[in-house]
């Protein structure tokens, strides 16, 4: 069905808060282990379908100019100079709210909403 295949490009300018917890003092001086928490605040300013024609255009002013998520990671200081993290975010606004078009009893036109999340991994090398 190539109703379901298509690319919505999303241009999001994204301002993370982070709070860190270090524990674990090495002999070194530097700190093994930090958890990281925090907010960020996300802007879209642009939105476009990718190579559709069947796709309703009107369906682009459901995405929400605003994006809240909640940040949580971990990161292990293996030496003075390399660390790995892992940090997830998830949105806790939909980026997608069908709910913004409805119809005249009340009910969403469109039935999908869409919510932000990402997992990312690093490593970190200090010269």
């Amino acid at each position: 069905n190539n109703f379901l295949r298509f690319v919505i490009h999303l241009d999001y300018v994204e301002v993370p808060i982070w709070f860190a917890f270090k524990d674990g003092l090495s002999p070194e001086g530097y700190y093994r282990w930090k958890a990281l928490g925090g907010i960020s605040y996300g802007r879209l300013f642009n939105a476009r379908i990718v190579d559709h024609p069947t796709f309703p255009e009107d369906q682009i002013d459901n995405f929400n100019s605003n994006d809240l998520s909640l940040i949580l990671g971990i990161t292990y200081q293996a030496s003075k100079k390399f660390s790995l993290g892992i940090q997830y975010t998830r949105s806790v606004t939909p980026l997608y709210n069908n709910r913004k078009f409805l119809n005249n009893v009340g009910l969403p036109i469109y039935r999908y909403r869409l919510w932000g999340y990402l997992l990312s991994f690093q490593g970190v090398f200090e010269f």
